[in-house]
């Protein structure tokens, strides 16, 4: 017992040592020690705070002192070992030396002296360490000793308050509230002191400061009851209904900066409670529809592109809200997907810098024999970073891609006919944006997915989508998604990838890939793929997409639905 005390008062003096290689190995050593004294002895059956022989109180406070001290250090790599030192040691202290830790850290954290600065994330991160590390029995006492320095400091309405201070003290409270927030009473019994601070700091003129409060809110969410919940959401879509009364998208930079925060605050809570927002869908969804009207395509050239980018900004936070709507509150948003699906049609399409074919709208001409055309001149243009439209594009499809996901028998059937989605989707294969490219085709392959299971199910849909899709869809996305395998092809290997397991998809509706002449160049461009030697390759195939060309060669030939005559 004395030589184990020698030993740990040997390595505490060696992480005081100028040599930084020194500090280093004694500072991983103290951690492998802490180690040990944090596994209980399965003789013993004793837990991990009753493993003390050799670390009396004045050993643990001096290990704890030191590990502080050690996060001050000039070494990153030391700093780095000190923080897992740190996580070790809070489950092997007593109760009182970890608040004394947690105390010592918030106070670091939230100092506002210059020199601190540049350690404040340290500190943070051994906050938060210590946070997630210390066993549920201290929640109470870590919860007491942290939130009323945070709450002091977010509720604060001086304008000298440091905005790091403030993003730490955020960051801080949300891995509090996540922990403990449910369970201990110093927090829960101030959940409306935390809510008015948060939605304060919301109001924030620094961006990254109204950001960080969202995602604290969206924290605070899960565990606050439903009155204040209600609360929060009404507070909220105030301020959205104000925004949009002010001006919506013609707004001042300054709210439409502030919009766009309430409205990606209320996708965090939307994504973080679920069905507990169902009852206010149908205030929710008007207001985020009235910040997506279709864009006049008439505009002046000196129209203020801060304004267009924030006006972008502010569509691809609504649709990453319908999404999380469809997705979270299928029930209640039921009687809204309508105009929801109005909406993201419309700005699946929205690319205002550049003049597609106005002849290419999916009509049976020789439309797909132009699209390799377009691609390669709109190599240069991808480079460009003033648009950010494709952004709004490819929120407007993920939600169409919710819809399909979420959709029963009867959505299905209409998202073929009356919606128009499966006609607009088709219509998108000329997307030059590659991301969203990739997700127009794998929102086409869920939705042929979703259909053939409804044809299987005997939905009473079944003779009118089936005659949809031999007769209008599925000749025309062979002939599309032909143009895109074939080895000359511009397209990229992603791109080639997701169209052969749409083709695979299709190969399980009812027609198959149709015709024989269909079926014939299918399979003629995909062989050309699987031959690496084939002089019309612009490169060697990768694994994968030769694997997903194996795997359509599969399907084609052993599938029920071709005519065997055309098999090969």
């Amino acid at each position: 017992m004395a030589g184990a005390r020698e030993s740990l008062s040997s390595l505490l003096k060696k992480t005081t040592h100028y040599d930084k290689d020194e500090r280093y190995m004694a500072t991983s050593d103290l951690c492998t020690v802490l180690q040990r004294h944090a596994t209980p002895s399965p003789q013993l059956h004793t837990s991990p705070h009753t493993t003390t022989q050799t670390m009396d109180p004045p050993m643990e406070r001096k290990i704890c002192t030191a590990i502080l001290s050690l996060l001050d250090d000039e070494s990153n790599d030391v700093q780095a070992v000190a923080v897992k030192t740190l996580g070790v040691l809070l489950v092997t202290v007593a109760e009182e030396n970890v608040r004394n830790i947690a105390e010592r850290l918030c106070g670091l954290v939230l100092e506002s002296h210059v020199n601190r600065s540049e350690l404040r994330d340290v500190y943070t991160i051994g906050l938060t360490t210590l946070i997630k590390s210390v066993p549920v029995s201290m929640g109470n006492g870590v919860s007491h000793t942290l939130l009323d320095p945070l709450v002091r400091v977010l509720s604060s309405k001086s304008t000298t308050t440091d905005v790091p201070i403030v993003l730490a003290a955020l960051e801080v409270l949300g891995e509090l509230i996540t922990r403990f927030g449910s369970n201990a009473p110093p927090i829960w019994s101030k959940h409306e002191t935390l809510l008015d601070v948060t939605l304060q700091q919301l109001s924030s003129k620094q961006q990254v400061v109204r950001k960080r409060a969202g995602s604290t809110i969206g924290c605070l969410a899960v565990v606050i009851s439903d009155a204040l919940l209600e609360r929060l959401v009404n507070t909220l879509l105030n301020r959205l209904e104000d925004g949009l009364t002010s001006g919506g998208g013609t707004a001042t930079a300054g709210e439409c900066l502030d919009t766009r925060s309430v409205i990606r605050c209320m996708c965090t809570v939307s994504g973080t409670v679920g069905h507990r927002l169902g009852k206010q869908i149908h205030r929710i969804v008007p207001i985020f529809l009235g910040f997506c009207q279709p864009v006049v395509e008439d505009d002046s050239d000196d129209e203020d592109e801060e304004a267009a980018v924030l006006a972008n900004e502010l569509r691809e936070a609504c649709f990453t809200g319908f999404e999380s709507f469809v997705r979270n509150c299928p029930v209640d948003v039921k009687p809204q997907l309508p105009a929801i699906i109005r909406s993201a049609l419309a700005f699946m399409k929205y690319d205002p810098n550049y003049s597609y074919d106005s002849d290419d709208e999916d009509d049976d001409g020789d439309s797909t024999d132009s699209m390799e055309e377009e691609y390669e001149d709109d190599d240069e243009y991808e480079d460009e970073d003033d648009d950010d439209s494709w952004k709004v594009r490819r929120c407007a499809i993920r939600t169409i891609c919710a819809v399909i996901e979420s959709s029963d028998a009867t959505t299905t059937a209409a998202l073929w006919a009356e919606d128009g989605v499966a006609e607009s989707l088709a219509a998108r294969f000329k997307e030059r944006e590659e991301n969203c490219r990739v997700d127009v085709i794998d929102a086409l392959t869920k939705l042929l997915r979703n259909t053939v299971r409804a044809l299987h199910n005997g939905n009473s849909d079944n003779s009118t989508i089936a005659t949809l899709m031999k007769e209008t869809y599925i000749p025309k996305l062979v002939k599309k998604s032909t143009t895109v395998v074939k080895p000359s092809s511009s397209h990229t290997e992603r791109t080639q990838t997701s169209i052969l397991y749409l083709l695979t998809t299709i190969c399980s509706t009812p027609q198959g890939l149709g015709s024989a002449p269909q079926i014939t160049a299918v399979l003629t461009h995909v062989a050309s793929l699987l031959d690496s030697n084939s002089s019309s390759s612009r490169s060697p195939t990768k694994k994968e997409l030769k694997l997903e060309a194996l795997g359509l060669f599969r399907t084609v030939l052993t599938g029920p639905n071709h005519n065997p005559a055309t098999r090969l």
